[in-house]
């Protein structure tokens, strides 16, 4: 139990409202400058039970960590008043924990509450315009289309009104409202969205996420070319990208957002995605290649265990069985099985998406095997059983992919 007698620490305005707190300057050159919340965000973490939940968190067990916030936040409110900035902050990280848990209906419940009364011209635009964008992302990811678009309209309006200057706060923007687009079919607004998101992108990071959903537009839409200019769009970001430098703090971020791009080609040249003409770009020697430099930089930046190195492991499978080595490639189908059978594997979108294909795949491998085939007939079973969203699952389009070594509530929306 968290001790009821912690203080809080050294300088926190403990009386004051995140959204009633003044800004701590009108207006940001850079998304990175400290505020108010963000500060409450990182205090937090000085708390026992809150230290406790981040720790199981950062173990994959997010259905334990939740009820430790949940009483962190009962203490917070009992000895601090609901309405402070450390216990808005608290409710804001258990908003993330739920969506990283994939309960996103109990996600939008906190984040709407939080954007009561808001005051913007008295706050700093990015916390509050996280909270905007946020809410969009747990709408689209129960499949509330109506809702996240309207969601990602007044994130849109909000940054335009408050941070003319932030490209990368605008970039953010336009990419969730252009997603949103794509999926209720008004691909125009969309492909003007999601190019505007790419252009105003700034730091290499982003620079590769909103080209990952650029080129999943052109997939999705089934569009003459598609696949090819989804290529196009990826090689270009790759060949002009300007890579932070060893040691730097923004190298992780980027170098993970980097791999995304070079597996989303092969994913393609797998030459399953894009129906006939994606058939056509089928190069098992490329997609080799393109896979490797997605795990080698996985490999520099995860842990074995985490969850998002399925995405590539799953893909790898699928070549080794192409190629005839079959003993391999069922060793990383039941990997990835394995990796992703789990409460944070389940939660995203994406991951599931990989866990559907392991399974499917793993059965595909067993049909081509003598005396297997019950066993085939179980893993496709097994596949059916598992909840696709309606979500492109071919890229990053899950908006809520936490991102380690940040802000305790940054987050990668693509």
């Amino acid at each position: 139990m968290m001790s009821t007698t912690t203080p809080p620490p050294p300088g926190q305005a403990t009386q004051q409202s995140f959204f009633n707190s003044p800004a701590t300057a009108s207006s940001f050159s850079s998304t990175d400058e400290p505020t108010p919340f963000r500060d409450a965000l990182e205090q937090l973490q000085a708390f026992p039970e809150i230290k406790d939940a981040a720790k199981l968190r950062e173990e994959h067990h997010i259905g334990r960590a939740l009820p430790l916030m949940q009483r962190a936040i009962e203490v917070l409110d009992t000895n601090m008043g609901k309405g402070t900035l450390l216990a808005e902050a608290a409710r804001y990280q258990l908003a993330l924990y739920h969506i990283e848990a994939g309960e996103f209906k109990q996600a939008h419940a906190l984040l709407q509450a939080l954007l009561e009364d808001v005051q913007p011209s008295k706050n700093a635009v990015h916390d509050i315009f996280t909270v905007h964008l946020l809410l969009a992302g747990s709408a689209l990811l129960q499949d509330q289309l109506p809702s996240a678009g309207s969601a990602a309209e007044e994130a849109l309006a909000f940054v335009e009104r408050h941070a003319e200057a932030h490209t990368d706060l605008l970039s953010r923007a336009y990419g969730m409202a252009g997603v949103c687009d794509m999926y209720g079919g008004d691909w125009d607004d969309a492909y003007d969205r999601l190019q505007k998101s790419a252009r105003m992108a700034g730091s290499a990071a982003w620079q590769c996420r909103s080209a990952s959903v650029l080129g999943a537009f052109h997939l999705y839409t089934g569009q003459q070319g598609g696949p090819k200019e989804a290529l196009a769009v990826w090689e270009e970001t790759l060949t002009g990208l300007d890579r932070p430098k060893e040691g730097d703090e923004k190298e992780r971020e980027a170098g993970l957002a980097e791999a995304r791009l070079w597996l989303n080609m092969a994913l393609v040249y797998l030459g399953d995605k894009g129906g006939e003409e994606g058939a056509k770009l089928k190069d098992l020697t490329k997609m080799d290649e393109n896979a490797s430099k997605a795990l080698k930089l996985y490999e520099k930046y995860l842990s074995p265990s985490d969850p998002r190195m399925g995405q590539v492991l799953v893909a790898i499978g699928q070549h080794r069985h192409m190629i005839g080595q079959a003993v391999s490639a069922e060793g990383l189908f039941r990997s990835v099985i394995d990796l992703l059978s789990t409460p944070s594997g389940l939660a995203s979108p994406q991951l599931r998406y990989s866990l559907y294909r392991a399974y499917y795949g793993y059965g595909n491998l067993l049909a081509d095997w003598e005396g297997r085939e019950r066993d085939a007939a179980h893993m496709r079973e097994k596949a059916s059983q598992v909840k696709v969203l309606r979500l492109n699952p071919y890229v990053p389009l899950s908006p809520m992919v936490f991102v380690e070594g940040q802000d305790p509530g940054e987050v990668d929306y693509f």
